[in-house]
């Protein structure tokens, strides 16, 4: 089975990810690694519902990995989720994975570049993990994959 290609905002599909790896193959080039998280890893959301993760769910048994790739990212950071906060001036589309028309993370890589802005080239892409928030400033779209199952 070959990997299949994902869009950006269709990982707003998925619950909660863990970011499992992170590395840069080549100069500029941001690779990403998520999984998906098992139900086990959200327990007081499904007591909630009144169920448990003990409980049989109507779910493929396989969690999904992705591979992420930015081929030309100008900036990222990656923050403890625990001191991220979210901006109700920012303006953005998704939920766990955002897709930002304006954010204080690209002002801030406008003002400290050599104006790349200026030719509204630039994305601001958001990763709300568990445990990390992952920004990343880019000038093209990433490459997402569902990786196959090991």
């Amino acid at each position: 089975m070959k990997p299949r290609a994902v869009e950006w905002l269709d990982l707003n599909c998925l619950n909660y990810v863990y970011l499992t790896a992170i590395r840069e193959p080549k100069d500029n080039v941001l690779e990403l690694v998520i999984e998906q998280a098992p139900a086990a890893d959200f327990r007081e959301e499904l007591e909630g519902l009144g169920m448990s993760p003990d409980d049989p769910v109507d779910l493929d048994p396989l969690l999904e990995t992705y591979r992420i790739e930015f081929p030309n990212y100008v900036a990222y950071a990656i923050r403890d989720e625990s001191f991220a906060r979210n901006d109700t001036s920012e303006d953005y589309l998704g939920t766990l994975a955002r897709l930002y028309r304006q954010s204080n993370f690209l002002d801030y890589v406008d003002s400290t570049s050599t104006g790349l802005r200026t030719n509204d080239r630039l994305q601001h892409y958001s990763l709300l993990c568990l445990e990390h928030v992952v920004e990343v400033v880019s000038m093209g779209k990433p490459n997402l994959t569902l990786l196959e199952p090991q």
